[in-house]
C-alpha cells in the first residue's frame, strides 16, 4: 500500500522505498530515505551494539567500565537518541536489567562514584533521596560554607543556634547581631538549613 498520498494537492512525486520499514511511499525529493518522522527516529536510535562499542572495558581503578562517548560537564555520560537523550549509566542499567521498568522517579546511582562508569556491579537503583544521601555521606556535595550560595559560616551558625536556643533575644536582633538576614535565622531555627551544624551541637 502506498503511503502519504494527499490527493490532488500532494507535491510528493518521487516513488521511493523507506530505508527503515521497507514500505513504498511518495517522497518530497529523490534523496528522501524515510517515509515519516517515526521511521527516521527509529533508524537513528542508538542500538545496544553502538552503545557497547563506546564502552572501555580495559582495566581501570575499582574495576570500572568507562563510557567514552559524549558527556556532560559534571562527568556523567550522555546517550543521544533521535528525539531524546538519557544518561549512559541509566541506559546501561536498562540493558542489564530489561525485566525492570524504570520510572521518572527512579535514579541509577554509582557505588564507585565514577559518573562515566557503566559496570553493572557498580550501579544500583534508588530514589532522589538515596542519590542525595549517598552523595552527602561520601562528601561529594558542597555543604555549609563550601556551598556557592552560603552567606555565613559554620562558626556563626553555631553562635546563632546558641542564641536561638536561649530565647533571650528576638530573631530580628540575632540577625542584626551576626549581620545576616532574618530569613537565614528563621531557616536555621526551623531546621531548613545548616542542619549538619545544628544537629551536631
Amino acid at each position: 500500500m502506498m503511503r502519504h498520498e494527499r490527493g490532488p494537492t500532494n507535491k510528493r512525486r518521487w516513488p521511493l522505498i523507506c530505508k527503515y520499514c521497507a514500505e513504498p511511499f511518495l517522497g518530497w525529493r529523490a534523496t528522501q530515505e524515510y517515509c515519516c518522522h517515526a521511521c527516521h527516529g527509529l533508524a537513528s536510535r542508538l542500538t545496544e551494539a553502538d552503545f557497547w562499542a563506546l564502552v572501555d572495558t580495559s582495566p581501570h581503578p575499582q574495576g570500572c567500565w568507562l563510557w567514552t562517548g559524549r558527556a556532560y560537564d559534571n562527568g556523567t555520560g550522555i546517550v543521544y537518541g533521535r528525539f531524546a537523550s538519557t544518561f549512559a549509566h541509566r541506559y546501561a542499567y536498562q540493558c542489564y536489567h530489561q525485566e525492570k521498568h524504570l520510572t521518572a522517579d527512579d535514579f541509577i546511582c554509582h557505588t564507585c562514584d565514577t559518573g562515566l562508569c557503566v559496570q553493572d556491579d557498580h550501579l544500583f537503583k534508588g530514589t532522589a533521596y538515596d542519590n542525595t544521601h549517598d552523595a552527602m555521606a561520601k562528601g561529594r556535595l558542597s555543604q555549609g560554607s563550601r556551598h556557592t550560595g552560603a552567606t555565613t559560616t559554620e562558626d556563626v551558625v553555631r553562635q546563632i543556634w546558641a542564641d536561638v536556643q536561649t530565647g533571650a533575644i528576638t530573631m530580628v536582633a540575632i540577625a542584626r547581631k551576626y549581620e545576616v538576614t532574618y530569613s537565614v535565622v528563621v531557616d536555621i531555627r526551623q531546621g531548613n538549613s545548616w542542619k549538619h551544624v545544628t544537629q551536631a551541637s
